[in-house]
């Protein structure tokens, strides 16, 4: 294919290195030419480092490759209830930090075990956001995933450091560079077979792999941890932790007016009338988190122009999606600014999603200190209770309930501060609430020490290639 190069000041790539990088795809698309990630490719294409196929350096062959690097055929699929079903992640479940399934599948339907995940694989976003990348962890290891979500099997001593390249600038923007759709991005297993490897000694490949492993340990304890939180708080307050709604699927014909006057239906479901009579009903010190002796403010900041700069200029900018992944590679960073203190987050603030993905809550870990945040994020900044504490609260079904009670908006969900403040929360004793708190606090500085970490490995492995 010739490609004919306008000379100007921004050219920085000949002819022949165009030729080289795009040597297996013939595209009309304009943007698969002209993009600064081809700078990057460039450099890679250039590098001294002997690099090879996925598929090669795996040692597959076009008989038996489709068995190790794949993407499950479309299928049907029958939810069930929990204790019916094998646990289901989307492509954006299997990001997340503290990733939980979206739903179940029954485990008697012909499909299921074609979305199976297996182990020592890397799992690679197709669809929307291309090259997002995990490494199948304890927590998701022989669960279901999406057929939206390629998996590529390798050898356990290879996996790590498949992952590490992956993520690395390298390995994304190959992922980048074929890209196809008009509507929705999409990639294919093919493409991904054949992204090129570098083949370095035997020595540094085991010590990359082992060190990234150290990192998803941490990440598995951290997890560990917040599922420990969650069950000490049911023990703790002797609250069920499995609420059985069978018969309570009508609704309301009487109107809560009062705080809200609503007339969508959903607003009056007998779900969270239920929780908050168990709430009530139990004995236990409840207050609206809205009170000022549970927290001094519950804000959110007013729209504003973001004026993004380079990472060396900046200070990080963090969306509603960042705070719910630990990978820091999506970041952006905002020019220092006086006027935008109010979008400042500090330690220990509970932040919580309020539109798109309602009602996600995490806490503010001491590296994120002072970090900006979108205004699509809620700020809760608690007082006189363990912020640890109050965050499991908002895991359990009792702040799920409540919170998915005020979701309002006819085509993007929204939920307001001031609705957050009405929701009911247990107040126990210090002793109880450092008990829980602590682990959930202990958690989200892990999830933030092991960001760090892999950071430094995929650096590492990024100058090693050049």
């Amino acid at each position: 294919m010739n490609i004919s190069i306008l000379k100007n000041d921004f050219d920085y790539l000949s002819l022949e290195s165009y030729n080289k990088i795009f040597s297996n795809e013939k595209r009309l698309d304009a943007s698969f030419y002209c993009n600064e990630d081809n700078l990057i490719l460039n450099q890679f294409q250039n590098s001294s480092i002997k690099k090879e196929k996925l598929i090669n350096f795996l040692n597959l062959n076009e008989k038996n490759w489709k068995k190790f690097i794949y993407l499950p055929n479309r299928s049907s699929r029958v939810y069930v209830k929990k204790e019916y079903g094998i646990p289901y992640f989307s492509g954006s479940d299997i990001t997340m930090n503290y990733p939980k399934p979206s739903s179940y599948l029954s485990k008697k339907h012909k499909t299921v075990e074609s979305t199976r995940i297996p182990e020592n694989c890397n799992l690679i976003a197709a669809r929307g956001t291309i090259g997002k990348c995990i490494h199948v962890n304890d927590k998701i290891k022989g669960s279901c995933a999406s057929d939206n979500i390629i998996r590529v099997i390798s050898k356990s001593n290879l996996s790590g450091f498949l992952y590490v390249f992956f993520k690395s600038k390298y390995g994304q923007v190959q992922f980048k560079r074929d890209t196809y759709g008009s509507v929705v991005d999409a990639i294919s297993s093919q493409q991904v077979g054949n992204i090129l490897i570098p083949r370095l000694k035997n020595d540094f490949i085991k010590n990359i792999d082992i060190e990234i492993k150290k990192v998803f340990k941490i990440k598995d304890k951290a997890c560990k941890l917040l599922d420990d939180s969650l069950d000490l708080f049911y023990k703790e307050l002797k609250l069920k932790k499995n609420i059985d709604f069978k018969k309570n699927k009508n609704y309301s014909t009487e109107f809560q007016l009062g705080f809200e006057d609503r007339l969508d239906a959903s607003f009056y479901d007998e779900k969270s009338k239920k929780i908050i009579n168990l709430l009530k009903t139990s004995r236990l010190n409840i207050k609206k988190i809205g009170n000022k002796s549970i927290s001094s403010d519950i804000f959110m900041p007013n729209r504003f122009k973001r004026n993004f700069v380079q990472e060396e200029f900046g200070k990080v900018f963090l969306s509603g999606k960042n705070i719910l992944q630990v990978d820091s590679a999506d970041r952006k960073y905002l020019k220092p600014d006086k006027k935008l203190n109010n979008y400042q987050i500090k330690e220990n603030y509970i932040l919580i999603t309020r539109s798109g993905t309602i009602g996600k809550a995490v806490i503010v870990p001491k590296d994120w200190h002072n970090y900006y945040a979108t205004e699509h994020i809620i700020r809760i900044i608690p007082k006189n209770v363990n912020p640890g504490y109050l965050y499991t609260f908002f895991e359990t079904i009792y702040g799920k309930i409540q919170l998915e009670k005020y979701i309002f908006g006819s085509i993007v969900d929204h939920i307001s501060e001031d609705q957050i403040g009405e929701i009911l929360v247990p107040i126990v004793s210090d002793r109880i609430q450092n008990k829980i708190g602590e682990l959930s606090c202990k958690a989200y500085n892990m999830f933030s020490l092991a960001n760090k970490k892999e950071a430094e490995i995929i650096n590492n492995l990024e100058k090693k290639i050049i």
